[in-house]
């Protein structure tokens, strides 16, 4: 498969799919051991997944379509097998990479080191990169699909309703354009961001193959503010994150981050770390000596100055069960079968 990656990134230097990897890299370089990056909840994925419903409609159609103007012919069944893979196989591979977002970037939008966090961006690079190279040659396919079809209706067939024509023509673009919007969506996703250090603010909006890049110094912020929009966002726990900014000339401006997972704590932490007030963020974390623990702490994002740690403990306790008998059962070292019955002791009850 042609590595579409290199090439979008080659026309428009503005693309860069490794942007934030590249970024956390040059904090590492210049020091910084703690970084926030926010990025959008999963919800977003999932309800720009919901083009899908018009999209299979509109599959389902051109398929009638096209078997009805190709009248059964070889020619027809190629176009449906193209239409039909097209469809089956976008859904599936946004299914899969909304999943994998959400277990990549689950607790990120919480102070962590440097080094975890460019360790986390660059597996997920990988696995970005294989999903818009399928999702380009996803595109292509479909192109060259309804290339063929315009030319077969103008050039080969019969016309017999230039009605049906119009229809014909109208269904493909309307579904190819509601493709090109479904995988632009999942693709900001990942590609928009912010990054959170002390005493300053990056913002990075990807509109398309161009890039908006803002950075915001701690003493130009008046204030930051959470809301929620409706109750589907209070149900699910993500808001609209406001940053009011006041410019050297008594201007006021907005920096607005919409879609991010509970607000609330991600509002605290970004204005302790923008304090530099990191010592009290890891207060909790760095008390752990249960190095088992910890790890589990770090790997699934859990944030010890919650106070739904506890249940957050116990509700993985119960539900990765097989996995920690699996490795309690696996280890050789003694310590760290006396840590798992530790944290069994502790958080069982």
């Amino acid at each position: 498969m042609l590595d579409f990656r290199r090439i979008v990134e080659f026309l428009f230097k503005s693309f860069r799919v490794s942007r934030d990897t590249e970024q956390v890299q040059d904090l590492i370089e210049w020091g910084q051991e703690h970084v926030m990056l926010v990025k959008r909840s999963f919800i977003y994925g999932i309800f720009s997944s919901l083009l899908f419903v018009p999209l299979l409609g509109l599959t389902g159609l051109n398929v009638l379509l096209a078997h009805w103007h190709f009248d059964g012919s070889i020619d027809g069944y190629v176009v449906i097998a193209g239409l039909v893979f097209n469809a089956l196989f976008s859904f599936f591979s946004s299914v899969r990479y909304i999943v994998y977002f959400r277990q990549t970037y689950s607790g990120c939008s919480r102070v962590r080191g440097t080094r975890e966090i460019y360790d986390r961006l660059l597996e997920w690079d990988r696995y970005f990169a294989t999903f818009f190279n399928q999702a380009s040659f996803n595109m292509l396919v479909f192109v060259a699909v309804i290339a063929y079809y315009v030319v077969h209706i103008i050039f080969i067939s019969e016309i017999t309703s230039q009605l049906w024509a119009a229809i014909d023509i109208v269904c493909l673009i309307a579904e190819f354009a509601l493709l090109h919007n479904l995988t632009r969506s999942l693709i900001n996703l990942e590609m928009d961001y912010v990054l959170a250090v002390p005493g300053k603010l990056y913002f990075v909006n990807q509109r398309g193959f161009y890039t908006d890049i803002q950075s915001l110094d701690a003493d130009k912020i008046k204030t930051i503010r959470l809301s929620f929009p409706n109750f589907i966002a209070a149900f699910f726990h993500y808001g609209t994150v406001d940053v009011l900014t006041e410019w050297d000339e008594g201007l006021i401006g907005v920096m607005t981050m919409r879609y991010v997972d509970f607000p609330e704590e991600t509002v605290k932490n970004m204005e302790r770390l923008l304090d530099d007030d990191v010592k009290t963020l890891h207060a909790m974390y760095d008390e752990i000596h249960n190095a088992y623990l910890k790890s589990i702490v770090s790997r699934y994002g859990f944030d010890p100055n919650s106070a739904e740690f506890r249940k957050q403990i116990q509700k993985f306790l119960h539900d990765y069960e097989t996995q920690i008998r699996d490795d309690y059962v696996a280890t050789a070292d003694e310590w760290t079968k006396r840590e798992i019955r530790e944290i069994y002791e502790r958080y069982s009850r």
